[in-house]
């Protein structure tokens, strides 16, 4: 039997389609609502202007490209985006683009008192820190943990676990949290976690969604497409301090913030292809 070993070791790693179908082969399943398969409940139109103001030739957030085209464009632009988008840091354009992208990634809403936080797992504990203070402020009763680790991820506890154990340290009561700890991916953490609710029957009608800034215009992509249109969806970003290489005004003057960035486009492109072809 064949083992798949990711070649990733970070957020700002390339993939290919081979380790995407090994993804999709381990994700759990659960139907997409159909009406809303269509729905583009995305704007990756920042993305493609970055691109056009540093004259890449590639654009892999067209819709006419195929799955492969989409891999090898992105993988393309990869090699030099950093180094280009580096060298050009005096162009105003370019600095009204990446104040856009982070407003636009991680947008939060105003609260609302919602019937739990749904916070994803991570290598760090800013969600959950972030998930513990909604919680100490009353904005919901529950506290929902979602995450195994990435599928390149090497550590034995899963997110959810470490997670948890932090909130309970930090005042969280134990019997107001549910973990899911299977998930490799934010659509497997999605699939996961509404299945285990089901299993539970566990109602809602609020979702407050805690996960970092960037990953958050994804995260409600994702959800959106297995959730009734009567569900409301509640975006609270956690954000880094201001000295972080993730942080608002950081990201994009080093290598690693701007591969990380532009990849959360990138994998918004190849989910909103999955599911538009009826692969997932």
């Amino acid at each position: 039997m064949n083992i798949f070993r990711s070649k990733r070791t970070g957020l700002d790693d390339s993939f290919e389609v081979k380790e995407l179908m090994e993804i999709i082969r381990r994700e759990a399943k659960r139907p997409i609502i159909e009406s809303r398969r269509m729905d583009k409940n995305v704007n990756l139109s920042l993305a493609e202007k970055w691109l056009k103001i540093l004259h890449f030739k590639q654009n892999p957030f067209l819709d006419n490209c195929s799955l492969e085209e989409i891999f090898r464009q992105g993988n393309k632009i990869q090699k030099t985006l950093a180094k280009k988008t580096l060298e050009n840091l005096n162009n105003r354009k370019l600095h009204w683009i990446f104040d856009n992208i982070f407003y636009y990634l991680g947008e939060s809403d105003t609260l609302q008192k919602s019937d739990f936080i749904l916070v994803f797992g991570g290598n760090r504990l800013l969600r959950i820190q972030h998930a513990v203070k909604l919680w100490k402020k009353q904005w919901a009763p529950l506290v929902v943990i979602t995450g195994q680790r990435p599928i390149y991820g090497k550590q034995k506890k899963s997110e959810a676990e470490v997670f948890k154990n932090w909130a309970v340290r930090n005042g969280v009561t134990g019997t107001k949290i549910i973990t899911e700890d299977k998930s490799i991916t934010i659509a497997d953490n999605v699939r996961r976690t509404l299945n285990l609710l089901d299993e539970k029957n566990i109602k809602y009608k609020k979702i407050i969604l805690v996960i970092t800034w960037y990953a958050q215009r994804r995260a409600k992509m994702m959800i959106e497409k297995y959730l009734p249109q009567n569900v409301r969806l509640i975006r609270s970003s956690a954000f880094f301090s201001i000295n972080h290489r993730l942080s608002k005004n950081r990201w994009y003057k080093n290598e690693y913030g701007i591969k990380v960035i532009f990849n959360e486009f990138l994998k918004m492109r190849i989910h909103h292809f999955l599911i538009t072809n009826g692969i997932v």
